[in-house]
């Protein structure tokens, strides 16, 4: 589903459906603040429209599952849910293309331990930034400027 929610908003907003990784993307500077603040707040709001819905029409649901309130597991400390959420993110933001794959796979692994969908996800995709940016994108850069400056190319 998440890979058809992409595929159908590329067109819109790039197919930004996921806060945190918008903030990566920020991050990175491939996406300006103003913008990255229009798709932060329009994620939020369909958040809400999203909760209102479900509660609107599954009240019951709603009322046995507590709103949809996020917890911690009780088999899982804060600690263990947060490297969980910020693990996850990090997966997200370094594989765009195959993001439907990676977010089955996070949350097969992930939605046992946690629900910390703030904190977590921001934390990932600051670290997946800077992985990209000071080591991914350097090695490559490094490699590139040894092929460069050897004298047999």
């Amino acid at each position: 589903m998440i890979f058809v929610l992409v595929y159908y908003t590329v067109g819109i907003s790039g197919g930004h459906i996921n806060t945190a990784v918008t903030f990566g993307l920020f991050l990175a500077c491939k996406v300006s603040l103003i913008r990255a603040m229009f798709y932060m707040v329009a994620h939020c709001l369909g958040a809400i429209c999203g909760f209102g819905l479900v509660k609107a029409f599954m009240k019951h649901s709603y009322n046995s599952l507590g709103g949809g309130a996020n917890s911690v597991s009780a088999a899982y400390n804060k600690g263990s849910a947060l490297g969980a959420e910020i693990i996850d993110t990090f997966v997200l933001v370094l594989a765009p293309l195959p993001i439907g794959f990676a977010v089955f796979m996070v949350h097969l692994a992930t939605i046992p331990i946690t629900w910390i969908f703030w904190v977590g996800p921001f934390v990932g995709a600051l670290v997946a930034v800077a992985y990209h940016q000071f080591i991914l994108r350097a090695v490559a850069i490094k490699a590139l400027g040894s092929f460069r400056n050897n004298p047999t190319n």
